[in-house]
């Protein structure tokens, strides 16, 4: 499994980190007018922090990819539900709190929200 999580890290994390660095989110994000602030400044994140949410994220994927791989000869519809559960609870703190903070968002202090509209003429 390492073999396979090895190539999707050495590209996910330059992608997602240049991106959200230089313009504050992914091209998803943008796309939909989001943007990734810090909590207490509604600031743009530091690299470290940008780094250290992300790292946050591709644990969470990492632990269920890997839960699933060595299951999957099980092929039990209990595995499967359990790391759909891992999911699930490390992105329902986003329904439970105001700013809609996810598990990897508590780790590094942010929170995404709607970009400022630029002014209009």
């Amino acid at each position: 499994p390492a073999l396979l999580y090895a190539p999707l890290f050495l590209f996910l994390a330059p992608y997602c980190l240049r991106a959200q660095w230089r313009w504050g989110a992914t091209p998803g994000k943008l796309l939909f007018g989001l943007r990734i602030y810090l909590v207490d400044q509604n600031t743009p994140l530091s690299l470290k922090q940008y780094t250290a949410r992300f790292l946050g994220q591709f644990g969470i994927w990492l632990m269920m990819g890997m839960h699933l791989y060595f299951y999957r000869k099980e092929s039990s519809v209990f595995f499967v539900a359990t790391s759909l559960l891992i999911f699930l609870m490390t992105h329902a703190l986003a329904a439970l709190n105001q700013r809609r903070q996810a598990l990897h968002d508590h780790i590094c202090g942010s929170y995404v929200g709607r970009a400022p509209r630029p002014p209009s003429a």
